[in-house]
């Protein structure tokens, strides 16, 4: 049997909370000189009329494999035609199965996003590593609240709460 989180048990007791994606294309990263691929999506959120729509992102690592291809290195390999691609080649021609985000993946981010700021600005660089004098530290608390606020406005301050506290 498949695991599945506290988060994702109470989230299918909520009659009416709906999430709807939609892919925005793969895009390349480079973190530590090293590139990566991740999925683009545009994710919303509703919930008793009320609705918020973020960003989300996904690396390829969500994506499936078709039957009959195997990874091979960096590389992947299709078995039938004898065929090799690169990651991007891969995605593009879908031997990697899109797999659209799960409700309980989108909340949790979403929800981490919004405890996460519920100090002080100087508490949330201390708790994630910013140095308090960055401006781009303040952008990333200042949209963390953002979506707290819109989060708490779709839930429910009680059920944000709530929801808030459970393990994923």
């Amino acid at each position: 049997m498949a695991y599945e989180s506290e988060l994702s048990k109470r989230l299918a007791d909520i009659s009416g909370l709906v999430l709807s994606c939609m892919h925005m294309g793969l895009e390349e990263k480079t973190h530590d000189n090293r590139k990566y691929y991740q999925d683009n999506w545009t994710v919303t959120v509703e919930y008793k009329g009320k609705s918020y729509t973020s960003k989300y992102y996904s690396g390829i690592g969500n994506r499936k494999l078709l039957r009959e291809i195997q990874k091979e290195g960096n590389r992947y390999y299709n078995r039938i035609y004898g065929e090799f691609k690169t990651e991007k080649e891969a995605c593009q021609d879908e031997w990697l199965k899109l797999i659209p985000p799960t409700l309980a993946d989108v909340m949790y981010c979403l929800l981490s996003d919004g405890r996460c700021c519920e100090g002080t600005f100087e508490n949330f660089c201390d708790e994630l590593g910013y140095d308090s004098d960055s401006r781009k530290a303040l952008g990333v608390y200042l949209a963390c609240q953002e979506t707290r606020n819109a989060m708490i406005n779709v839930l429910g301050r009680e059920l944000f709460e709530e929801l808030s506290q459970l393990e994923h």
